[in-house]
């Protein structure tokens, strides 16, 4: 997707998993070409972000969701919902998935398609 040139129709799905706090091969693009971004180039981009990961590494805890949900919104997104978060550690991890899940369906069923893209990321750590 080049945004110098406007932003197709389109949805990306990016998972991922991180390790010590820093994203994995796969999404290390991502997350460096979100950082480089200046002003608001993804004006008009809505965005959802859920994040899996385990309190038991505290310092890293959601740090890669945490920073593409801000990178996206600061450079002009709109978040659909609220970032979702997960901790495997804990007792409800499958449930707090399933929640954020079917609050993002409701949005989408009424959000219209007439968006120029969405952005979806559910980042792993």
């Amino acid at each position: 997707m080049k945004v110098d040139h406007g932003l197709v129709s389109a949805e990306l799905d990016s998972c991922s998993s991180i390790y010590i706090g820093q994203p994995a091969d796969n999404a290390r693009h991502f997350v460096e070409w979100l950082s480089r971004l200046e002003g608001n180039t993804l004006g008009g981009v809505k965005f959802a972000v859920f994040g899996c990961g385990n309190r038991d590494w505290q310092s890293t805890f959601q740090r890669i969701p945490r920073l593409c949900d801000t990178y996206l919104s600061e450079h002009g997104a709109e978040r659909l919902i609220p970032r979702g978060e997960a901790d495997a550690g804990g007792p409800d991890f499958f449930e707090s998935f399933d929640t954020w899940e079917a609050s993002l369906w409701h949005i989408l069923g009424r959000v219209s398609i007439a968006f120029p893209a969405m952005l979806f990321t559910n980042m792993c750590d």
